[in-house]
């Protein structure tokens, strides 16, 4: 749907489902798993094995697509839509090869740096979603309310730029 319609909301349940379900299934040595969520089980355990093991496969298959919806284009767009740190290559419809090493602490720290290096001077644009609950919108339905404890800040090459979120996505220009 978010390449469909090009709308973040769609990244905000994606995020909000890997930080808080699919994360939560395993644990940090990641050889113990639960189906419960732990945020409404009464008695949460973890175990090695299960007697119906489709945790360790799915989180598996979960983890090896999340690359893929790192980084999104359409035409000379190119989408970031989860903060983490990486580093990718992504041409364009007018034959721009842009480079973009993101590094991040997110969700620990908000701070994201990306170097974007493109392989032409054509124009292209940058679209940064910026996440529902940075902005007090933790869902589209209205369920939850978040107060940021910080604005939303931008800068390019060290200078403030102005952040105008259209669809969840604040979009940098290169003209």
């Amino acid at each position: 749907m978010n390449q469909l319609t090009g709308s973040g909301k769609y990244m905000d349940e994606l995020e909000r489902t890997l930080y808080n379900s699919i994360l939560t299934g395993i644990s940090l040595s990641g050889n113990n798993y639960t189906y419960q969520n732990p945020l409404n089980a009464h008695k949460h355990e973890r175990w090695e094995w299960h007697s119906c093991p489709c945790c360790p496969p799915m989180f598996l298959k979960i983890m090896s697509a999340m690359p893929g919806y790192i980084y999104a284009k359409q035409q000379s767009n190119v989408y970031v839509n989860l903060y983490v740190s990486s580093e990718t290559i992504i041409k364009t419809e007018n034959d721009n090869q842009i480079k973009l090493v993101q590094q991040t602490d997110y969700p620990w720290k908000g701070k994201i740096n990306i170097s974007v290096d493109p392989t032409t001077d054509k124009p292209f644009s940058i679209k940064l979603r910026i996440p529902g609950w940075a902005t007090g919108n933790e869902n589209n339905y209205g369920l939850y309310i978040s107060k940021p404890s910080e604005e939303i800040s931008i800068s390019v090459n060290q200078m403030p730029y102005p952040v105008n979120i259209v669809d969840g996505y604040v979009t940098l220009k290169k003209v």
